[in-house]
């Protein structure tokens, strides 16, 4: 799921975990730079195939916030998970590019996948730098990292991953991008998230 973090837009959120056993998600709150809540939203489930996912719905703070998802694991016990990013309403807007030749985003054992990830900034000029990440340890590079966009200025990422020999068929790795306004990535004015999958090869 795609995520743009821009002023007065209502953002669809996707949450995926890894590595706990989840009962049931409850809330999303923008926790805000002094560590108090700004706003709680409630999450809904994902149905049949999408069971194990959850998704919410809502407008960011101004003011600039983490996110912190609270719900319950299978003993019963209360969970939190808080991503440190520290995140910021801006002008930069990311969107995927889709290859017409691979639309589902399929990565396959030994080889490597590269993603165009759109950027634009529709406010004043600004030097961006760019990072990824993804849960299955994927990421190989993303080029460039770095540039000073213009307004209305655009560029293009390439966000390249390289899968192992062994990697299991039909496993989904979650891809984050992230763009901010310093290196060290603690002023994050946007990121985007997507999922690629190990395919097999189907021999004609």
């Amino acid at each position: 799921m795609i995520t743009y973090l821009i002023a007065g837009q209502i953002l669809l959120l996707t949450l995926d975990f890894v590595g706990q056993d989840i009962d049931a998600v409850s809330n999303l709150t923008l926790v805000g730079v002094n560590g108090t809540d700004l706003e709680t939203f409630n999450i809904t489930q994902g149905e049949g195939f999408y069971q194990d996912s959850y998704y919410v719905t809502f407008i960011p703070s101004p003011d600039r916030f983490r996110l912190k998802v609270t719900g319950f694991d299978t003993s019963g016990a209360r969970f939190q998970r808080v991503k440190p990013t520290l995140f910021t309403l801006g002008d930069v807007k990311l969107s995927q590019n889709v290859d017409s030749r691979n639309n589902s985003n399929a990565i396959f054992p030994g080889e490597t996948l590269e993603l165009e990830i759109n950027v634009e900034n529709s406010g004043d000029t600004q030097t961006l730098y760019f990072t990824a990440s993804d849960d299955l340890s994927f990421f190989n590079s993303i080029n460039p990292g770095q540039s000073t966009l213009g307004k209305n200025d655009t560029l293009t990422l390439r966000v390249t991953l390289a899968a192992p020999s062994d990697a299991t068929y039909g496993v989904t790795s979650t891809v984050t991008v992230f763009a901010s306004q310093n290196s060290d990535f603690s002023q994050v004015v946007n990121f985007m998230v997507l999922f690629v999958t190990v395919a097999s090869k189907v021999s004609n």
